[in-house]
């Protein structure tokens, strides 16, 4: 896509200080040739659950939702990625299949690294593999801080928890919006929860003055009161 021209250099990019600043300004020359570089589309699939990998993507711009699909066919999402952050390298390390779908739910744009090149570059600087080892820790350590949770947590708690993971990846504008769109469908699925009671659930925080609902944008008005409800088990 004619897009794709938009990507950055891996010399320029975010994932520099944020994934890959064990690399050398040569070392990422090298990895931006060895790169290709696409665009997807809002709600594009990325990758689906037990599919092969063929290399690492990363984000350079855009949102990512990465899931699983449950028993009952219903989704569960795992984590969001944004700017500068890996997904699919899990399945690349082990080489197996993609345990979780990713789609993009904003037009994101992506690099792939073939795994070829990726395993040539570990090979080559044994502080690179460090740091993908670092981040997939941080990854399994927070999803199963996220479960514990999760599982303890009423259903206020559950959703006011996952209103503030979006909050803490993707932030907000100077008007208090979250950065992101979800359905209340969506927020469900993250708090494990159905989407009638996430309706339930956000209409309460509404209502008590804590979040605000304009449209599609989620207003979040008294942060520390969410983090007062995430955190009563």
């Amino acid at each position: 896509m004619e897009d794709s021209e938009k990507l950055l250099a891996c010399t320029q990019c975010i994932s520099i200080n944020k994934n890959i600043r064990s690399l050398t300004y040569d070392e990422c020359r090298l990895l931006s040739l060895a790169k290709t570089r696409n665009v997807y589309k809002k709600g594009q699939v990325i990758f689906n659950e037990s599919n092969h990998p063929s290399g690492l993507y990363c984000i350079q711009r855009g949102m990512v939702k990465i899931y699983k699909l449950r028993l009952d066919g219903k989704e569960q999402i795992v984590r969001f990625a944004g700017d500068g952050d890996f997904i699919g390298y899990r399945s690349v390390l082990s080489q197996e299949p993609y345990r979780a779908s990713a789609v993009a739910i904003s037009d994101t744009y992506l690099c792939h690294i073939p795994s070829k090149s990726l395993f040539e570059f570990i090979e080559q600087n044994p502080k690179f593999a460090v740091q993908l080892i670092k981040n997939l820790a941080e990854n399994l350590r927070d999803a199963e801080r996220r479960l514990i949770n999760i599982s303890s947590m009423q259903a206020g708690a559950r959703v006011a928890s996952a209103i503030l993971l979006l909050y803490n990846k993707f932030g907000v504008n100077n008007k208090g919006e979250l950065n992101v769109h979800l359905t209340r469908k969506e927020i469900g699925e993250l708090a494990n929860a159905t989407t009638e009671t996430a309706i339930r659930e956000i209409s309460k925080l509404k209502k008590e003055g804590i979040i605000n609902i304009k449209g599609k944008e989620l207003i979040l008005k008294k942060i520390d009161k969410l983090k007062e409800i995430s955190e009563f088990i």
